[in-house]
Formats: C-alpha cells, sequence, structure tokens
C-alpha cells in the first residue's frame, strides 16, 4: 500500500468524519422558498446578462460607425488627391443619391 492509498483510506473509510468535519443534521428547505430563491436568481442572472449583451452590442455598433467614417473620409481624401478636386459637399452627395433612388424608382414602373 503506498502513501496515497493510505490517505484516501483514512479520510473516505465508511465512519470516517470528512476532512472538514461531521455533517450534522440539516434543516429541511420548504419547496416554496427554494422555487421563490431560483426564480429570484433567474431574473438577476437574465437581467445581468442583456445588460452585458446590449453593452456588446452597442460597443460594436459604435466600432462598426467609426470605422466606416475612417473608411469613408480616407476614401474622399484619396479621390480628392487623385484628382486635384475637392470632395463635393454633403448636401451635394445627397441630392445625387436622390436623384438616382428617383430614376430607380421611374424604371421600375
Amino acid at each position: 500500500m503506498t502513501q496515497d492509498d493510505s490517505y484516501t483510506n483514512r479520510t473516505t473509510g465508511p465512519g470516517t468524519p470528512s476532512l472538514h468535519g461531521t455533517i450534522e443534521q440539516q434543516v429541511q428547505l420548504p419547496f416554496k422558498n427554494a422555487v421563490e430563491i431560483a426564480w429570484r436568481n433567474i431574473r438577476v442572472r437574465l437581467a445581468r446578462s442583456l445588460l452585458v449583451t446590449s453593452g456588446i452590442i452597442l460597443s460594436l455598433a459604435f466600432l462598426t460607425y467609426i470605422l466606416c467614417s475612417d473608411s469613408l473620409t480616407r476614401s474622399f481624401v484619396h479621390k480628392s488627391a487623385e484628382g486635384g478636386r475637392r470632395c463635393p459637399p454633403l448636401s451635394e452627395v445627397l441630392r445625387s443619391v436622390k436623384r438616382r433612388s428617383d430614376a430607380e424608382r421611374q424604371l421600375m414602373r
């Protein structure tokens, strides 16, 4: 018998106390109280998980906005440096998009 076997036999043998002392008689928790405690914990965890999930989604949306904005700005700067002309103002860009959508509606009729 090795040293490990004798330790196992001493700590887990029948009628021997556990490492933390003997287990005494325990109070029985009523089923109704157990259900109430479980439901309260589920609600708390659900609210916490929804809060964390919404924070992650909002941070990803913000990151996407920043990256798209940066990409668009770099594209405008690159195009204006190539052609030697300035970027069109936003109002002009929006008018061209509106004209394009109007033309697409005309084609669909």
